[in-house]
């Protein structure tokens, strides 16, 4: 991580950097030998891994607390949920499993933040991405329960949209500190969404479309026959799926070029003996009529402001329109 940009991010001259090495979903992809790297190279540089205040007994302690969610597996295992007579209990049963999991990682955390957080500390602000997700809760909702006087800034991390569901859900379950005190926003896209879902005071800390990189806008030529398709982070498998099975799709175009997200080169390795799928690193090297983004990408914002034409690529069983 650079640290100057970050100091540069969070206008803060001499900021003490909280890691999280493992946290909830938001670190799916990875294992034990990545977080071992990860310590050797933050080791060498200004961050605290909260990590190292986590204590054995805690985590026995916790691992006991979470067998009481046994009887809630069991629960789920007996439910069906029916809609439109298909049974998606297996696919619930995924998701609820994955919840659980992830509740029981973050309860580890708690001990450990009481321990930095609390009323002898000097932290008077705590800065963080995130806060639009279930980890985001967590910290904010914990934080002000230990200390409720330190002010929380929230950067935006990604999409927001005004058909984020997850806000939805919080907002009716009555439960207070799970949002910052304040909010530095990336696109004045997003603004308008978060104020219709959020109060707090918002900041720009706009992304500066100058420092774009050029080298992922393809050439717009209308007499081509190909397209463009920029995968998301979290679905670009989902993406070239139903490209390879949508034929009406994929039959409007003479070649069908995928640009994969920074994270996820590994889905090359998955597809590459479909000749039918052309994964692309230098767009500015092809020439396209049609520009398609995932759902979940935070070029729209980019491409609004530059007002570059595209589609969001639709995936029937996950799209959403922000």
């Amino acid at each position: 991580m650079n640290l100057k940009f970050v100091n540069s991010l969070y206008k803060l001259k001499k900021p003490t950097y909280l890691n999280f090495l493992i946290s909830d979903e938001t670190h799916t992809d990875t294992n034990f030998f990545k977080i071992i790297k990860k310590i050797n190279v933050l080791s060498k540089k200004e961050f605290f891994n909260i990590e190292q205040e986590v204590q054995l007994k805690d985590i026995i302690f916790d691992y006991f607390k979470s067998l009481k969610m046994a009887k809630l597996i069991n629960e789920m295992q007996n439910t069906n949920l029916i809609i439109e007579k298909i049974n998606f209990k297996i696919l619930f049963q995924n998701y609820f499993l994955v919840s659980l999991l992830n509740i029981s990682k973050m309860m580890n955390y708690e001990k450990p933040l009481i321990k930095i957080f609390d009323r002898k500390s000097k932290i008077k602000e705590f800065h963080y991405f995130l806060f639009e997700y279930n980890f985001g809760f967590f910290i904010s909702k914990t934080i002000k329960s230990i200390n409720s006087e330190i002010k929380l800034i929230g950067y935006q991390h990604g999409i927001f949209g005004k058909n984020t569901p997850w806000l939805d859900v919080i907002n009716k379950s009555k439960l207070d500190n799970l949002l910052p005190d304040k909010i530095f926003y990336l696109y004045k896209e997003s603004k308008k969404a978060y104020l219709k879902k959020i109060s707090a005071v918002f900041k720009p800390n706009l992304h500066n479309i100058d420092n774009f990189d050029r080298k992922l806008l393809p050439t717009i030529e209308r007499s081509s026959h190909n397209c463009l398709i920029y995968l998301g982070l979290h679905d670009g498998e989902d993406i070239v799926n139903q490209t390879l099975y949508d034929t009406s799709f994929s039959k409007k175009f003479r070649k069908i070029y995928f640009k994969y997200h920074p994270k996820k080169k590994d889905i090359i390795s998955k597809f590459n003996k479909n000749d039918l799928i052309t994964f692309i690193e230098d767009v500015s090297k092809i020439k396209v009529n049609s520009i398609y983004l995932s759902s979940s990408s935070s070029l729209s914002y980019i491409f609004k402001e530059l007002k570059i034409s595209y589609d969001f690529f639709d995936i029937p069983y996950k799209s959403y329109k922000k």
